[in-house]
This record gives C-alpha cells, sequence and structure tokens, in this order.
C-alpha cells in the first residue's frame, strides 16, 4: 500500500510534534525540580535561622535562670561591704575602750571572710553547671533530615553547631549599687574606678576583681555584667546583632569541644550554625550555609 506524500508529511508533522512535547514536557519538569531545589536552599538557611535563634536564646536563658546571677552578684556586693565594715570594727577594738570586745570583733571578721571565700566557690560551681546545661542543649540541637522531590534528590543537613561562645555584651557595669551607706568604702570604690553611674544609682563595675585594702585584698570579688532593673522593669532575654561581643570562653571551636574557666558568671552566647545542601538534577549541586546569633540572659531582678 503506498501513501501519497501528503499523507507522510502529515505522519512526519504528527511524529515531530509528539517528540517536541515530550521534549518540552521533559524541560519543564527539570526545571520545576531546579527552581524547587534553590528554593529549599533557601528554605533551608531560614530553617537553619530560625533554629540558631532559638538555640542561642535557650542558651542565654540558662545563664540567669530564675535570676540566679543577678542574686549572686548582689550576694557577693553585700559580702564584700560585710568584710569591709568587719575589718573597721576589729581595727577600732585596738583602743582601750573597746579591747574587750576584740576577741568578738575577730570572730565576726573571721566569719565573714570565710563567707566570702564560701560564696566564690558557689559562683564558680554555679557557672561550672551552668555550662554543662549548655553543652547538653547543644548536643540535643543536632538532628538530620532527609527529602526529595520530583527529579531532584534533596539532603539537607539539620543543623551543626560549628562556634558556642559565652561572655558578655561589653558593658563594664553590674547590677549591683554602690555601698553609699558605708562613707569609706564608697570613697575607695571611687578612688579605685569601681563605681560607674547608672540609670537610677551608682553601680559597681563588672569583671575585674573589686579587691578590698589591706589585709583583705587576698579575697576574690567579680561580678557579672548584668543590668540593673530600670524602675522596677527587669532587661528581658533578647536577642542582638552582636556589636560589642566579648566571649570569654570557647566551649565549642569548629565543632570541637573545648575546656576553660570562667572567673564570672556570663551574661551572653554567640551561637555558629552550619547546615550541608546537597541536590541533584542532572548533575550535583552541593553549598554549605551559615549562621551566627547572640543572645543576651535576662537582667536582674529588682532585690527584695
Amino acid at each position: 500500500m503506498k501513501f501519497s506524500r501528503r499523507q507522510l508529511a502529515k505522519r512526519d508533522a504528527r511524529g515531530s510534534m509528539l517528540f517536541l512535547c515530550i521534549a518540552v514536557l521533559a524541560v519543564m519538569l527539570v526545571v520545576v525540580g531546579v527552581v524547587f531545589s534553590i528554593y529549599l536552599v533557601f528554605f533551608s538557611h531560614q530553617h537553619l535561622q530560625s533554629r540558631a535563634e532559638d538555640l542561642a536564646l535557650e542558651c542565654a536563658r540558662q545563664l540567669n535562670e530564675n535570676d540566679h546571677g543577678g542574686k549572686i552578684n548582689n550576694l557577693i556586693g553585700h559580702s564584700r561591704e560585710l568584710v569591709f565594715t568587719s575589718r573597721e570594727l576589729y581595727q577600732r577594738t585596738g583602743n582601750d575602750e573597746f579591747r574587750g570586745l576584740q576577741g568578738l570583733a575577730a570572730q565576726v571578721l573571721e566569719q565573714s571572710r570565710s563567707g566570702a571565700v564560701l560564696l566564690c566557690q558557689e559562683r564558680t560551681q554555679y557557672v561550672d553547671v551552668s555550662l554543662q546545661k549548655l553543652r547538653k542543649i547543644v548536643k540535643s540541637a543536632e538532628t538530620n533530615k532527609v527529602g526529595s522531590l520530583f527529579l531532584s534528590k534533596f539532603t539537607s543537613g539539620g543543623g551543626e553547631v560549628f562556634d558556642l561562645r559565652v561572655g558578655d555584651m561589653g558593658q563594664p557595669v553590674s547590677n549591683v549599687e554602690a555601698s553609699s551607706g558605708v562613707y569609706n568604702l564608697n570613697s575607695y570604690d571611687h578612688q579605685q574606678n569601681f563605681v560607674k553611674p547608672g540609670k537610677q544609682a551608682e553601680l559597681l563595675v563588672s569583671n575585674v576583681n573589686l579587691k578590698l585594702p589591706g589585709e583583705d585584698s587576698d579575697l576574690d570579688f567579680r561580678l557579672a555584667s548584668l543590668p540593673a532593673p530600670v524602675k522596677g522593669a527587669t532587661a528581658p532575654l533578647r536577642l542582638t546583632r552582636g556589636k560589642g561581643f566579648k566571649h570569654s570562653l570557647v566551649l565549642l571551636d569548629s565543632g570541637q569541644e573545648r575546656t576553660g574557666i570562667c572567673a564570672v558568671i556570663p551574661s551572653a552566647v554567640q551561637v555558629t550554625m552550619t547546615m550541608s545542601v546537597k541536590q541533584s538534577v542532572v548533575g550535583e549541586f552541593d553549598s554549605k550555609t551559615r549562621t551566627v546569633n547572640t543572645a543576651c540572659a535576662n537582667g536582674a531582678w529588682t532585690e527584695p
């Protein structure tokens, strides 16, 4: 059976049209897969950003949970004042008028000094416990997720904590008010530049050893950098851009755990998280996204 030229031309046209439709459909599927893969890469970054923010806030919350840091600061301030006044009382018993009270004054002085040493040890223990909680939070935050879409295979790591640092926001002031009721101590603190003006009162500086004069200079009085309450309002737990952040200890460096000691209670944390993203359509595409977030602990509460 012979076909005319016209019939053969129609059959060729139909075959070409079918091939063209299949080719266009294949290209569209590939394009859709690529577009969705690119979208998922950006979505993964946003997801990583959100998880890093939550992790930074959770870590910062542990640093001053229930105002433990603020309370320890106030206890250290009161202990310092007690040691100073106890030393003054003991020195006054050196004259004949109060010599009979010298034994009692010596006992009070010794107890106040022992209390200061004990408080320093408790602060160190609190810092260690807080840092252990941070390490546990970080370990529980890392997961893996794998997914696929159309012609593309999409794989993303759930997020790895690449770097974790604790410290403060570089504000050298604490929530502890200067001892205005003890004139000699207040005068000494001003001479040593241990006092900074606050919004409502003069505050003792943070992150330095507020050494007392004379024989009590061996004691350690260090205050954490926590904002004082303003008109009864406490500074909230918050994220910050990280400008001015100063780390005092690195807990994780390039994914590796580090050890060290914090002399004072940290009041801020900086978290760096990374995520690897792989997707393939025709070839393979491998990228890594990264985000850095800094969070501050809540400020100190109003002292009762």
